[in-house]
């Protein structure tokens, strides 16, 4: 699951999920190198029950900071609410499941704008969970769509300290090769509160090309991190990604792009 841009985008906005986040994705993908998993070894699904017609809704923050040499730093914070609802993608992945998600995010300090924000994520869940699709509704309507092939594994074992070769997410000219890896087991205190958590993390280095304005800035360096919360029974409880960007624009000017999106769920209704 992952927020996607809309409009009124932020000049400084990277994105990786929804994340991520992450957004417009028009590309294959080069394989993972993770061997398949053994039937034993198989991740349960109800870690992320996809079914049709349920609904999860999540407080939403974004932190962002623009920091160019020589200029005032500048930072925005926004906050709202996600909406996703699953319905059967079964025409498009056997087994398939398409997320909608639809997000509202309101500036509550800096220069920040109103922002909506829809898309889509083709998921399955069979052994592990797969993403083999994802869409952002653009600007001008027109659809963004990316094509995993083979799937991203976001999900491919629920074992303490086990890793695996998750994929290569693509955001437009950006990519981050990433790896996957469980770090334990926590209970997440709150209103509402969830017991035995498995907590995820998805990692890499990020690298490509950013839009800023009318100007691109080349990535010089840049890291891309998504810790997850998986409740059994509900699913993503909880979802902060962190994107850090250093990179050159025109003229040889230096620009560090910081952002924080963190997610946590507030209700959830199973398949009615």
């Amino acid at each position: 699951m992952r927020l996607r841009r809309k409009t009124s985008r932020p000049s400084g906005s990277v994105r990786g999920w929804s994340v991520v986040r992450f957004a417009a994705w028009a590309v294959c993908l080069a394989a993972a190198a993770v061997a398949p998993a053994r039937a034993d070894r198989a991740v349960d699904p109800e870690w992320l029950p996809l079914r049709p017609r349920a609904e999860w809704t999540y407080d939403t923050h974004r932190d962002q900071t623009y920091d160019r040499a020589k200029a005032a730093i500048r930072r925005t914070l926004h906050k709202g609410r996600t909406r996703m609802v699953v319905e059967s993608a079964a025409d498009r992945v056997p087994g398939g499941f398409r997320v909608r998600e639809q997000t509202v995010l309101q500036p509550i300090e800096g220069r920040g704008v109103r922002e909506s924000i829809a898309g889509w994520t083709l998921y399955s869940f069979e052994d592990a969970l797969r993403v083999h699709a994802s869409s952002e509704i653009l600007a001008d309507q027109s659809l963004g769509e990316v094509v995993y092939e083979p799937p991203l594994r976001l999900l491919a074992t629920t074992t303490v300290g086990e890793s695996w070769d998750a994929g290569v997410f693509r955001n437009g000219a950006q990519r981050a090769k990433v790896r996957g890896e469980v770090l334990g087991i926590e209970d997440l205190e709150g209103t509402p509160s969830f017991d035995g958590c498995l907590k995820v993390r998805l990692a890499g280095p990020i690298s490509g090309v950013v839009s800023q304005t009318e100007q691109q800035g080349e990535i010089e360096s840049g890291e891309y991190e998504r810790l997850l919360w998986f409740a059994r029974g509900v699913g993503i409880v909880r979802d902060v990604t962190t994107l850090e960007v250093e990179m050159r624009m025109p003229e040889e000017r230096r620009v560090r792009l910081l952002e924080v999106l963190s997610m946590r769920l507030v209700e959830h209704r199973g398949a009615r």
